[in-house]
């Protein structure tokens, strides 16, 4: 779960995905800090989410797929 930017729950499984040691490190990162730099659309993961992060705080709840590295 992503709040505000930043991870606020996950699970054991996350953390063997993304090969962080525990969960302290990977909550330390924000999500475009594990996806590609940019989408196959060519948006760059990093504006993307922000904008979305910045229309969920003004308008509510959102919906868009991000795509992270594995």
């Amino acid at each position: 779960m992503i709040i505000l930017g930043k991870w606020k729950a996950l699970n054991p499984a996350t953390l063997m995905l993304f090969g962080a040691k525990d969960e302290s490190e990977f909550i330390s990162l924000k999500p475009w800090d594990v996806a590609p730099d940019f989408h196959p659309d060519g948006s760059s993961s990093t504006e993307k989410a922000q904008k979305m992060l910045e229309a969920t705080i003004l308008e509510g709840s959102q919906f868009f797929e991000l795509e992270l590295y594995s």
